[in-house]
């Protein structure tokens, strides 16, 4: 399969700890060298595309994340982190006891029931530590959301799309909101869904935007760039964004853009009490515009409050126009995570390239802290690259319609950097092609943009 290079991030660390719990609580598991190291393996697997990494050994000189094991908690984290700023902070997972919520107990509970229930609860709790919440199990990214019932805990009622069939494959779809049922806890398919691969890489990729004041009103919303960045699909095959009908979600490039704004709402805001912000859009794709004030509340200063929000569009008549509203009192992500309301997959009409975001409070006397998140994809349909023997030759050739890749070689598919084939590609009527000589030793190929 031809795969596409991203830019690693920062490289969490995350530190896997069977130890310091084991024998505190009486849903307490003995965890064997075989059951560490499978499910050290396979969540390092799942991270090793974001550019992080899992260990059973803590590291010296650099800072960590911590998942307990065995502990009171079932399922628990520090908090919510966006963009990962804490990277030292912890979440706790007791397997037995997430067991238990689907009524397989003792003597009944198997090693390798053990393995799953850890990896799966151990990823959805390490994701809250990179700032993903529970709607971030919604997928595909502009199918809108998994069912009616779900529509219909929004305020006002979800009007969008609800065909996000991916969503029970998500790690973040193990909640209240959901279900936590037998099947997806013990599931060996679970994914980092493309809303949580977004947000554990933008701390490294996006410029927080700081509020100013001065945008209480629509004509003086006050303006925010867009920054882009490629992430690792992660899509499992045989899914289509409803926006990019008649190819496989899992090969094509993703490239995210985001924007993302710290601020505040207070009495120098009155008598409004609301802050716009104007940014660039591409018509007929999805945005998502999040809000996070009350799931932030464990930060320190920080003063959350009941967030509403609002997209709005400048009318060609003048004045300006809603384009989604909700309130912050829905229960439109999870009991755990408060009440900060979001809009999930909104189509932005294809003749604009700007929209407006409005933040306010849902009641008039309160106000606080917040960030606000927007953010949507572009995909591209994946080059394909072939090979073919020429003498004592091989020919690597793709489009040229796909400009920007670059071709890279390794001698293994196991951990360390591809290498840029330095050959530069002649253009061959409609392809690039690359001649290289055949050599004893194994070579790998694949197409990246540097």
């Amino acid at each position: 399969m031809v795969v596409a290079a991203v830019p690693l991030s920062a490289g969490q660390i995350f530190l896997l700890d069977f130890d310091t719990y084991e024998g505190a609580v009486a849903d307490s598991h003995t965890y064997t060298p075989t059951e560490r190291d499978q499910i050290t393996a396979e969540m390092d697997a799942h991270f090793a595309p974001l550019g992080m990494s899992v260990t059973q050994t803590a590291p010296v000189g650099q800072p960590f994340s911590t998942v307990f094991f065995n502990t009171a908690a079932a399922s628990t984290s520090d908090g919510i982190d966006l963009g990962n700023r804490n990277p030292s902070d912890n979440a706790q997972v007791n397997a037995v006891t997430m067991l238990g919520v689907v009524d397989i107990v003792p003597p009944n509970i198997t090693s390798e029931m053990i393995v799953r229930a850890s990896v799966n609860v151990g990823m959805h709790e390490a994701l809250h530590l990179l700032g993903a919440r529970h709607q971030d199990a919604f997928a595909l990214l502009g199918a809108g959301v998994p069912t009616s019932a779900v529509a219909a805990k929004y305020i006002p009622s979800y009007p969008g799309f609800a065909m996000a069939d991916l969503t029970e494959r998500s790690f973040m779809s193990l909640t209240t909101l959901l279900g936590v049922t037998e099947e997806k806890l013990l599931a060996d398919d679970l994914i980092i869904g493309t809303r949580s691969v977004i947000k554990a890489m933008m701390g490294d990729h996006v410029t927080v935007t700081q509020r100013l004041p001065g945008n209480q009103l629509p004509e003086d919303a006050q303006p925010v760039s867009v920054d882009t960045y490629e992430i690792p699909n992660t899509i499992p095959p045989g899914y289509e964004f409803p926006f990019f009908p008649g190819e496989d979600a899992s090969t094509l490039v993703l490239t995210a853009g985001v924007a993302w704004i710290e601020g505040s709402i207070g009495p120098g805001d009155a008598p409004t009490l609301k802050n716009y912000f104007v940014l660039p859009v591409i018509g007929g794709r999805p945005y998502s515009i999040e809000t996070y004030s009350e799931i932030l509340d464990y930060r320190t200063p920080f003063s959350p409050f009941d967030t509403s929000v609002a997209a709005l569009r400048e009318l060609p008549g003048g004045g300006f126009g809603t384009l989604a509203y909700y309130t912050g009192s829905s229960s439109n992500s999870d009991g755990f995570e408060g009440s900060d309301s979001t809009i999930t997959d909104l189509p932005v009409p294809p003749v604009l390239t700007s929209m407006l975001v409005d933040v306010l409070p849902e009641n008039g006397d309160l106000a606080g802290d917040y960030e606000l998140l927007v953010y949507s994809i572009l995909v591209e349909k994946l080059p394909e690259l072939t090979i073919e023997r020429s003498g004592d030759d091989v020919v690597l050739s793709w489009p040229t319609t796909s400009d920007g890749f670059e071709l890279e070689a390794k001698t293994d598919l196991g951990p360390g950097p591809w290498t840029r084939v330095p050959d530069a590609p002649v253009v061959d009527a409609s392809f690039y092609r690359v001649t290289l000589p055949i050599i004893p030793d194994r070579r790998f190929f694949r197409l990246a943009k540097p």
